[in-house]
């Protein structure tokens, strides 16, 4: 957790991240240190150090327990602090140093860098503005001068000088606490009178007066380099009386004002350092809080949903069921009451003929008792017929009826459920679009951020996807041209067919990637096409060039 903190530490004494790789800043920084353009290397220098330490690189981190660009980091900051000296600049030259320091306590790296001879002044500019904890000597630089690479050489602290009677007043308290062991790197020493402060650096400064002596700092808070410093002054060439190796070294007492800026810094590195835990807890607590909350609408969203959709199959299924029961035992009333009514008005007509029948037939007992049964049967038998015929067609109307509506009432119901099932399939398509845009928002994040293999897999599958719409696919070319993956890019351009006026941006992104995938020939159609509605910069320009040029040359091959 402690490492944690200093990273972030370091990296909220940084600027904004740069949009060049951090690896080209270096580079294109140490150029420019080396050229003597100390300004410009300095900025680039600066850019190419944030860029090191990315929101992804520190992820990177907390998963792993690893920081890969360490090294670069170190690197960028040594050359910064060298640039920032060179333009006399050492208030702003030391906060480099500082980090160097705090990122040694991540990982160490420094005594590995592979250094040249350009950076051979940093040791020694290292010791003049933090002396107080030496960085360990840098195998490169120290094969450069020749000199056997050794660990850092504890010194043991001196007695300290006897104070004045002016001193009386001070806090015993704090004179009580032991003056801590200066640690001073045998490499540093031996670089420290080469460098711009040789001689008037190494004297040590003069003994607090009465006054000095009364400042409430505790001698145990001096800087141990100090020590090491007048021990190394007492032993220049100056000085011709032979010494013991494990002599002890005079101490020297620091100044009123280095002893307040040495306080002032202690408080505001642990105030950094607080500020930046208390962030960091924040913000973990933040994201933790987000994504559960985001798990729970997801999941309340999906559960409400299925729950929706089978109370709406159970409801539809239900009214189905109840209009065809229903239909069904109305038809089977309706048939059995007109059944009923049908033989009950034949059997009433029946009877009164009979009567007639056999009152005509009374009369005409002889003679036309058999013309009136036979004409009777007759009428009876055509009734019975006439009446079954009638009921067979009122029942039958009666059930195409009852077919009709139930049929009608299944189509409603049916068209009901497909417009509720469209409507659900409409929002399922509005949040596949939302969840596109996501992504290739996603995609643009870790290009800006230079996660270029993740940006690419992320357009790679957004192109392979056949339901990615035509901005969606402008949107993937244009990213896939920007993260320099041209065959892809010449992929998606495809895709989109024909451009539309007001695309000739994209006709440009287009004719590059064409020319960057060998296609001489269609890039300068592309490029033509779109010359006369884009702004010329000096981009367009080189490119215009290259592609006139290739044309140029195929045209005189043949």
């Amino acid at each position: 957790m402690r490492t944690l903190i200093v990273l972030l530490a370091i990296v909220c004494c940084l600027g904004a991240t740069a949009s060049v790789a951090p690896l080209d800043l270096l580079q294109k920084g140490r150029d420019e240190y080396r050229g003597g353009n100390y300004s410009d290397a300095a900025r680039d220098l600066r850019d190419a150090a944030q860029g090191f330490m990315s929101p992804a690189e520190m992820q990177h981190y907390i998963d792993t327990g690893h920081y890969s660009s360490l090294g670069d980091f170190e690197t960028a900051l040594i050359y910064l602090s060298l640039a920032y000296d060179k333009m006399g600049r050492t208030r702003e030259a030391r906060e480099p140093v500082l980090r160097i320091l705090a990122a040694e306590r991540v990982e160490p790296h420094y005594a590995d860098l592979k250094l040249d001879a350009d950076a051979s002044d940093f040791e020694a500019l290292a010791n003049r503005v933090a002396p107080a904890v030496p960085l360990p000597p840098n195998a490169a630089l120290a094969r450069l001068r020749g000199v056997t690479p050794q660990a850092p050489v504890a010194v043991a602290a001196a007695t300290p000088p006897p104070v004045s009677s002016a001193a009386a007043s001070v806090n015993t308290a704090d004179m009580a606490a032991p003056t801590p062991p200066a640690a001073a790197s045998t490499s540093a020493t031996a670089a420290a009178p080469s460098s711009s402060g040789s001689a008037a650096e190494a004297t040590p400064p003069p003994v607090a007066s009465a006054s000095t002596a009364t400042s409430p700092s505790p001698a145990s808070e001096l800087p141990a380099a100090t020590t090491a410093a007048a021990a190394s002054a007492s032993n220049t060439p100056a000085s011709n009386a032979p010494q013991s190796p494990d002599a002890p070294k005079p101490a020297v007492q620091p100044t009123v004002v280095e002893q307040r800026a040495a306080e002032q810094q202690r408080v505001e590195e642990e105030a950094g350092q607080k500020v930046v835990a208390e962030r960091a807890e924040l913000e973990r607590r933040t994201l933790e809080r987000i994504a559960a909350e985001r798990a729970a609408a997801e999941k309340a969203a999906s559960e409400k949903i299925a729950a929706e959709r089978a109370a709406s199959e159970r409801a539809s299924d239900v009214k189905v069921a109840a209009a065809l029961a229903e239909s069904e035992r109305a038809a089977s009333d309706r048939i059995a009451t007109e059944r009923a009514a049908s033989e009950k008005a034949a059997t009433d007509r029946i009877a009164m003929e009979r009567a007639e029948s056999e009152r005509a037939a009374a009369e005409k007992i002889a003679a036309a008792r058999a013309e009136a049964e036979r004409a009777a049967a007759d009428r009876i038998a055509a009734e019975r017929a006439a009446t079954e015929k009638s009921a067979n067609e009122r029942i039958a109307a009666a059930r195409a009826a009852a077919d009709r509506l139930a049929a009608e009432r299944i189509a409603a119901e049916k068209a009901a459920a497909d417009r509720a099932a469209n409507e659900r399939v409409a929002a399922a398509q509005a949040e596949a679009r939302r969840n596109l845009y996501t992504t290739l928002r996603q995609a643009e994040a870790f290009a800006t951020n230079g996660q270029i293999d993740s940006a690419n897999g992320v357009y790679t599958r957004l192109l392979s996807s056949p339901d990615a719409s035509r901005d969606a696919l402008a949107v993937v070319a244009s990213g896939l041209y920007r993260t320099g993956d041209f065959t892809r890019a010449v992929q998606a351009f495809q895709k989109i067919g024909t451009f539309n006026r007001g695309e000739e941006d994209l006709r440009y992104y287009y004719a590059v990637s064409l020319y960057e995938t060998g296609h001489y020939a269609d890039a300068q159609r592309e490029l033509t096409c779109a010359l006369p509605f884009i702004e010329i910069n000096d981009s367009v320009a080189r490119y215009r060039a290259k592609i006139e040029g290739s044309n140029a040359r195929q045209a005189a091959v043949r």
